[in-house]
């Protein structure tokens, strides 16, 4: 079964103590033990049951992470909380409760470590508890841990053995009691149902804490043949007695009819709230035609100050859309903040071009975040650069040029913001260039902006409009000219990013591969995707290298998101954390810990969306070089 780890940047800071991964199938003695328990357990269909994640150390043990798999045909998972392990002698943890899938069946990027400075743990206890509900009829589903990793105090890995367990349903379904749960913060879809003609309306996320709490996630999934999300903006709940909050407006999916990943945090030590409040406002559409979509919420947590989970009820909504389609009436918005495709329309031959997204701002802003879709058949995109809107005035920023997906034809959760206390900007400029080829035939392509959210110094979201773009193909394709025989030129004083060895020969079974950078400007950043044949290998895990940890520097590090299925590594990012560092010396950035799979064949390994950043953020010039396995 397909297993993809998704870990979010709000932890990934977290996880540097699991820098260096063990993998390794033979149980060896005095190995730290994952258990899923009760190891098996005999439920009745429809009833809810809990399952306990155990870990026994062998020694001083500051934190792990898993995945677990089912069969989400038998049972679901409906929520995942934090044991007691961590916290023992009254250390503080950090907890991250994953990504749920239970059209896949999968629980992936379940994290926890200790946040106490010094403090280990070295006694038996509950890592996760996971609430699941068995479904209507009978079978048997294994509960398989993968990827798991525990690590000691050092950052390093120690030896551990994996008991896997399973569940059977089977037996009369209970009849259902409802048990609302007395002394629970209530979270709620508001109003909990409402009728809507086709066009724009909002929904609210309400919460009512029983005690006061500092902090909440949740998912939302919803009928998109009815109703899409157009955007998430933050309310006042955090926000309460003037308290400062990060909140996250999360990755919406208007394709499959989920939000995922929306998160709130009050940010101002000590503060928490206890009054009822707006948590997020859903900006939404009514599709035309008729119908009733439900809008449920899932993989709901709310925290207290500690970072505990409180107890909640969720209280779930639903839309109706009829009536006649209005007829549109375009209204800009006065005084609103412009995002727009520049040029509006142009016509290209096939090739390279390029298109910028400008913003002009109403009010002083801090930041943005924008998704861009389009027609892959017509054209795709080959990279992201930052243009000069936030830096204006000599301000520092942060840039993500976000995750590209040529083949859905989609760029999302591209983000700039000001990193300079204090400033902001209110001139018109650049935000990010990108880098398009023009593929050979005619026709056109929108480039439609979406998920766009502008934000003040304060980080609350300024009122904007939104102005798409196309581009036409077409003229006759160039006449090839008969290419001259080739002679390398390296591109004058440019960071060569490098899969090392460039090729090799391997027989099935485990192989590394190297990512190597050699800089000509010294340098503080990196990001790439890797794509490769799944037929022909898979990739079981990455680590970092010691590139960026020259000179004792610290450094940031994420492994990315990987999909064995589509042949992808995505989101690889590694930054030099210390201020003032950089190097300029060849390394390895990243170690990928390959599978070669039975059989023969020869599997390119592409790199792709590179960007190597020096210390003022600016993207400095590279070539890059592809390598290849082949397996015989």
């Amino acid at each position: 079964m397909k297993h993809k780890k998704d870990i979010g940047i709000g932890f990934l800071s977290l996880l540097l103590l699991f820098c260096l991964f063990v993998l390794s199938g033979v149980a060896i003695a005095q190995a730290t033990v994952v258990s899923v328990s009760p190891a098996t357990q005999d439920v009745a269909t429809g009833e809810t049951f809990t399952i306990a994640i155990t870990i026994d150390p062998s020694v001083s043990i500051a934190g792990a992470q898993l995945d677990l798999s089912f069969d989400p045909s038998i049972v679901s998972v409906d929520g995942v909380t934090e044991g007691t392990l961590l916290k023992q002698s009254g250390a503080n943890s950090y907890f991250s409760s994953g990504t749920i899938d239970n059209a896949a069946g999968t629980l992936t990027g379940v994290v926890g470590a200790i946040t106490t400075p010094g403090q280990t743990v070295g006694t038996q206890g509950v890592f996760a508890t996971l609430q699941m509900t068995a479904k209507p009829g009978a079978g048997t589903s294994t509960l398989d841990l993968s990827s798991v990793i525990v690590g000691d105090i050092t950052g390093h890995s120690v030896t551990i053995t994996v008991n896997n367990g399973d569940v059977t349903v089977g037996g009369p379904t209970p009849t259902p009691t409802p048990t609302p749960i007395p002394g629970a913060t209530s979270v709620s879809i508001s109003p909990s149902t409402q009728t809507v003609s086709p066009g724009p309306f909002t929904v609210d996320v309400t919460v009512d804490p029983e005690v006061p709490i500092a902090g909440l996630q949740l998912d939302l999934s919803f009928d998109p043949s009815i109703v899409s999300v157009d955007g998430v903006t933050e309310g006042t709940l955090l926000k309460q007695s003037g308290a400062n909050s990060y909140f996250s407006s999360g990755t919406i999916d208007n394709a499959a009819g989920t939000l995922t990943g929306v998160v709130g945090a009050i940010t101002t030590p000590g503060q928490t709230v206890g009054t009822q409040g707006v948590f997020a406002t859903l900006q939404m559409t009514a599709k035309p035609g008729a119908g009733t979509s439900t809008l449920d919420l899932s993989s709901v947590i709310v925290g207290d100050i500690t970072g505990h989970s409180v107890t909640i009820t969720v209280n779930n909504g639903d839309v109706t859309v009829g009536g006649p389609t209005p007829t549109p009436t375009p209204t800009p918005i006065p005084g609103a903040t412009s995002v727009s495709i520049s040029p509006s329309t142009q016509t290209v031959s096939p090739g390279p071009f390029t298109v910028d997204v400008t913003v002009d701002p109403e009010v002083p802003i801090a930041g943005l975040q924008l998704d861009l879709s389009f027609d892959p058949s017509i054209v795709s995109v080959d990279g992201v650069t930052e243009g000069t809107l936030l830096k204006q005035s000599g301000a520092d920023s942060y840039f993500s040029s976000g995750t590209l997906d040529n083949a859905a034809g989609t760029l999302t959760g591209v983000v700039g913001a000001i990193t300079t206390p204090g400033q902001a900007v209110n001139s018109p400029g650049v935000f990010v260039t990108i880098q398009m080829t023009a593929k050979p035939g005619a026709g056109t392509s929108t480039l439609d902006l979406s998920s766009v959210i502008v934000g003040d110094i304060t980080g609350h979201s300024v009122a904007i409009t939104v102005n798409n773009g196309g581009v036409t193909v077409g003229g006759p394709t160039p006449t090839p000219t008969p290419t001259p025989t080739p002679t390398p030129t390296p591109v004058p004083r440019a960071t060569s990013v490098s899969i090392s060895p460039s090729a090799q020969t391997v027989s099935p079974g485990p192989f590394t591969v190297d990512v190597t950078v050699d800089p000509e400007v010294p340098i503080a950043g990196l990001q790439l995707d890797l794509s490769f044949d799944p037929s022909i290998v898979s990739v079981d895990g990455i680590t970092e290298g010691t590139l960026l940890k020259q000179s004792g520097a610290d450094s940031y590090f994420s492994s990315g998101t990987l999909d064995n299925a589509a042949g992808t590594l995505t989101g690889v990012v590694g930054a030099i954390t210390t201020p003032g560092q950089a190097v300029n010396s060849p390394g390895v950035f990243a170690t990928i810990q390959m599978t070669a799979k039975p059989g023969a064949g020869t599997s390119t390994l592409d790199l792709s969306s590179v960007i190597v950043g020096d210390i003022t953020g600016h993207s400095v010039a590279i070539t890059v070089n592809t390598g290849n396995v082949t397996v015989g």
